[in-house]
């Protein structure tokens, strides 16, 4: 059941404050080796999350937030509730933000996978959704307003136990991840990617083949990556997303999509799969 003022479902962007939006799921899916990029928290409102990586594992039920650090990587499962729909909210800060802030205890414990937030308080709560506000409704709030609420947000992660780091190594394939991510219907190729990275194309692909991936292989999953987001959090049409993630055909993109997740973009949407085939998943 959705709230009574939900959210449009859209991915709303302000730029040097951060980036929200609502994962919308009418069945139980599994979606492994998710990137998360940047920074995040993540609120469920109906249903439970569980994540899981090599040293880390967490549940979230209704109430129940998590912080996620840069350039984590986690098989996801998203059950709806009762009401038969999983709901959860996610906020990126702007990075500038994360970089400015500075903890009361700048030598406390950074967040290095993920910290659960557990169940939010009330004025915690509140906090976070002042800041989900001050991004979707930018007209009605000014910027230094807006920055200062989703900072409020930083303060109270760090109440919990920790902050986000402000320095962390660079990978080749996260730069090509940050690269791809931002556009991802671009036309990407060997030597625009080596270019942009200042190197040449034999040192890039020896340094993505020492982190286990190549080009290709990248490519291709930051752009299955952006479409799931894009139909967890819009309501755009499967035909559209494949455009938007440099697919001009929406059957070549399903098949990719198949071949990433297991199931077909429909899913996400509401399409049932047979009972066993989710067994098959878990």
């Amino acid at each position: 059941m959705a709230e009574k003022h939900a959210p449009a479902h859209k991915i709303s962007s302000r730029p040097g404050i951060g980036t929200t939006a609502r994962i919308v799921q009418s069945q139980p899916l599994r979606f492994s080796r998710v990137v998360v990029g940047d920074p995040m928290l993540i609120v469920v409102k109906y249903g439970r999350k569980e994540l899981h990586a090599p040293d880390f594992e967490c549940v979230l039920e209704p109430g129940d937030a998590i912080a996620i650090g840069a350039r984590q990587a986690f098989d996801i499962v998203n059950t709806p509730g009762p009401d038969g729909q999983y709901q959860a909210d996610w906020l990126v800060w702007d990075p500038a933000l994360v970089m400015a802030f500075t903890p009361s205890d700048p030598a406390g414990a950074f967040i290095d996978i993920a910290i659960d937030l557990g169940r939010l308080t009330g004025e915690f709560a509140r906090a976070i959704d002042s800041a989900l506000d001050a991004i979707r409704h930018p007209g009605h709030i000014p910027d230094a307003v807006a920055r200062h609420r989703l900072v409020e947000v930083l303060v109270w992660i760090e109440t919990c136990g920790g902050h986000f780091a402000h320095h962390r190594p660079e990978t080749t394939s996260g730069r090509v991840r940050h690269f791809v991510g931002a556009s991802p219907d671009s036309m990407w190729s060997a030597p625009l990617v080596a270019s942009k990275l200042g190197m040449s194309e034999a040192t890039l692909r020896r340094r993505l083949a020492h982190e286990k991936t190549s080009l290709s292989d990248l490519i291709a999953d930051v752009r299955m990556s952006v479409a799931m987001q894009l139909l967890q959090s819009t309501d755009l049409p499967v035909s559209r997303i494949a455009l938007d993630v440099g697919y001009g055909s929406a059957s070549r993109f399903a098949i990719r999509f198949r071949r990433r997740f297991g199931f077909a973009p429909s899913a996400i949407r509401g399409h049932k799969r047979p009972a066993a085939e989710i067994a098959n998943k878990r």
